[in-house]
């Protein structure tokens, strides 16, 4: 493992000088960002003009209104959102429903369709003209997705009463706070920005950060692997002790807290054994790990009600769908629910 951290920083450091070089040479010969060209297939498009490609023969839904659309609920639901507040919460229909709160933005940054097994949500908005569209995407109430994805480029999503069996949660400057949810399997990567988990986890968890923050708080019934090159780790393990779990910790800096034990330093490694059926592999490069155990008693759902409740007010700060927003996508709903 020592080499493959030490080959994987020698890796980067020589990328880095390619890229640089590459970066200077372009500039060298008039290349600007303000002059890129977006190319698809033989027609292009200026930077300014995105044109989301759907995949000829998918079903692009039912028009419900000028700004909502219905999808069959199929197994597999994907997001990918640029620049954009989403919130994705239950309803009554049997179907998916993606609603914008301005007609005009659901023409021009709001695209869909259902092929195969899967439905996809791609919401792009507009940063040059700080148009970042609001959307509600409706589920099935109590509805177990196969597999769920969300690609957070920038903006903010909450998601609430979620079952699924594979979930993946992907930020590059964003914010996605997942609330209320049970998965089989988790895979949470954080380049940038911050990513929050609230509920239980039943087999599972992969956990890289880049950068930024990622908090999970629940429980967890499988092994854990997380990887912290910068930026903070937070796993608060409801109900569960330190003895669950064996212990790989190892780091060429930052700090890694496992219960009230701390580990640091510019190169760190330790096993620890309980003779447990679950283990966690835990890894630092200049980030912080955090591992604390708790008691439902203690910090259960009141301080994870309260915590929930901060980061709601953290992510609504930064321009998220209003209440009044939420209100009336409700109520919108529940005209068009089957």
């Amino acid at each position: 493992m020592k080499k493959f951290i030490r080959n994987t920083a020698v890796l980067g450091a020589v990328l880095t000088i390619l890229g640089f070089g590459t970066a200077s040479a372009a500039h060298v010969q008039g290349g600007r960002w303000s002059k890129m060209q977006l190319w698809e297939g033989s027609i292009h498009y200026p930077r300014n003009h995105f044109v989301y490609s759907v995949p000829v023969g998918a079903d692009r839904g039912k028009k419900l209104d000028e700004n909502s659309r219905s999808f069959p609920c199929l197994s597999e639901l994907s997001h990918e959102i640029d620049f954009a507040n989403v919130t994705v919460q239950p309803s009554e229909s049997d179907r998916i429903i993606v609603r914008c709160g301005s007609s005009e933005d659901f023409q021009q940054m709001v695209w869909g369709y259902a092929e195969d097994d899967e439905v996809k949500v791609a919401i792009y908005g507009k940063k040059s003209e700080n148009r970042k569209p609001e959307v509600t995407v409706f589920v099935p109430a109590n509805f177990r997705f196969q597999e769920m994805d969300i690609e957070l480029g920038g903006g903010s999503c909450i998601i609430g009463e979620v079952n699924v069996r594979e979930l993946c949660g992907e930020t590059a400057g964003g914010s996605l706070l997942i609330k209320e949810a049970e998965a089989a399997q988790a895979d949470f990567s954080c380049t940038a920005g911050k990513i929050s988990y609230y509920g239980r986890v039943l087999e599972d968890v992969d956990i890289d950060c880049a950068a930024g923050n990622i908090v999970c708080s629940g429980e967890i019934l499988g092994d854990v692997e997380a990887d912290c090159a910068a930026g903070n780790i937070y796993l608060e393990l409801i109900g569960q002790q330190e003895s669950d779990f064996n212990y790989e910790v190892e780091g060429t800096g930052g700090n890694i807290q496992v219960g009230d034990k701390s580990y640091s330093g510019m190169l760190f490694e330790k096993e620890i054994y309980h003779g447990a059926p679950r283990k966690m592999e835990l890894q630092s490069a200049a980030g912080n790990i955090q591992i604390e155990f708790t008691s439902p008693e203690v910090s259960g759902f009141a301080q994870e009600a309260e915590r929930m409740q901060a980061v709601e007010v953290d992510v609504q700060s930064s321009d998220f769908v209003g209440e009044e927003e939420k209100t009336r996508a409700v109520e919108s709903n529940k005209d068009i629910q089957k």
